[in-house]
């Protein structure tokens, strides 16, 4: 005789949080769609756009160009046949293309994160509590998903990327999160710090499949750019001027930008401000890094997670490091934290400072936007550091969270 499944009646709530939530986002959506298809003045996608434009035209001397001024093509090689087809169309045409793939990435992103949630034995038997906590998150980093869309930058592949490495983490498929992980780490190079967390697997194969899909992944499109450029020497000064470009980073672009919010930029406008000597502040960034870095992988091989969530908390803890330590994070590398919100969302019972931790993200992610607070709040909110200090309190919250759902 077949079981029939238990009934769970439907939390008016949820499904109100999930309806309003997601109209809420669709309009958002619909705005900037509108906005980008009237812009004609320059955005970040422009930079991308260039770069397709002279790698089709076999101009590699002029991809990694300091004579681009503030925003020079940055990313490795192995990208640029990738973005070739952005070359097939005039460059407003490819904007509003690039604008609806990035949408559709990010959607497919928080849908991931919706069959993660789902995997957890406390929103098991849910689908609308998994739905609204995926909605909750999204509205959470609305903010920066949309100045992502308008200014057409590549956070929505790292931001889904890293989902995918979630759900195969907590799924015990080391392979498909090391082949997900790998898209973040070669565009930004931060992320790749998420690859030692795959230690707390304790199982030797199961680390050599994560490091094995990176590699094959990166294989494949070394190859295919060697078969698009005609020479080895081009081919090698192609990785040459990459490497020159990203090392003079300071070249082109101030660290201590206000819109940057990584523990790199917090400490130079410390410094610029006369709150900290300059000599700490050589010295600070450094130290983070190692207290950090060394922090993490302790944490990863001294405590093994316990269910679902407690996995996830575990991987968030590495998108934490990744924001903190980038020499620039900006609004659009914020967008992963929606992983971090939500799961501590998810979680049945929460400590106090992880509900404050989460207002005060709110305030100082969520709604501290130009067009919400005027411009005196927001550049004030920007220059006194306070998004890295709400990302701060949220990365305290996490490891608060995963420390009590793990065990030695």
């Amino acid at each position: 005789m077949r079981t029939q499944k238990p009934h769970h009646p439907r939390n008016p709530l949820r499904v109100t949080r999930v309806v309003l939530g997601t109209l809420l986002i669709a309009l958002g959506v619909g705005v900037f769609a509108w906005k980008t298809w009237h812009k004609a003045d320059y955005t970040d996608f422009w930079v991308y756009y260039k770069a397709a434009e002279r790698f089709h035209s076999a101009r590699l001397n002029e991809l990694y160009n300091l004579g681009d001024g503030a925003s020079p093509f940055r990313y490795a090689p192995v990208f640029l046949p990738l973005l070739e087809p952005l070359a097939w169309l005039p460059i407003l045409s490819a904007q509003w293309v690039w604008f609806w793939i990035q949408t559709a990435v990010f959607s497919f992103g928080f849908w991931v994160l919706y069959r993660t949630l789902r995997v957890s034995r406390v929103v098991r038997q849910s689908h609308w509590g998994a739905a609204s906590f995926t909605v909750l998150s999204a509205l959470y980093c609305l903010r920066f998903i949309l100045d992502t869309l308008s200014i057409g930058q590549v956070s929505s592949v790292i931001f889904t990327a890293m989902c995918v490495g979630l759900w195969a983490f907590v799924r015990g498929r080391p392979w498909i999160t090391g082949g997900a992980l790998a898209w973040p780490a070669m565009l930004k190079i931060g992320p790749g710090i998420l690859y030692p967390m795959l230690l707390s697997l304790r199982e030797r194969r199961r680390w050599k499949a994560a490091v094995a899909s990176p590699l094959l992944i990166f294989g494949a499109l070394l190859a295919w750019l060697a078969y698009r450029v005609d020479s080895r020497e081009a081919l090698l000064k192609l990785w040459t001027d990459w490497g020159r470009i990203v090392q003079m980073d300071s070249v082109y672009y101030d660290a201590s930008h206000y819109g940057s919010q990584s523990l790199n930029s917090v400490f130079l406008r410390w410094a610029q401000q006369n709150f900290l000597p300059q000599a700490a502040q050589d010295v600070l960034y450094p130290i983070c890094f190692v207290l950090i870095c060394g922090g993490l992988l302790a944490f990863w091989w001294l405590r093994s997670p316990k269910g679902v969530l407690g996995r996830g908390l575990f991987f968030s803890l590495g998108i934490f490091a990744t924001i903190a330590l980038m020499p620039e994070t900006f609004k659009y590398s914020l967008t992963p934290l929606a992983i971090p919100v939500a799961l501590l969302c998810a979680l049945p019972r929460k400590f106090r400072f992880t509900w404050f931790a989460l207002a005060l993200g709110i305030a100082f992610h969520s709604l501290a936007g130009k067009d919400i607070v005027g411009d005196t709040a927001f550049f004030a909110i920007q220059r006194h550091s306070l998004p890295a200090l709400s990302w701060g309190f949220l990365f305290l919250a996490t490891l608060q969270e995963a420390w009590h759902r793990s065990q030695p």
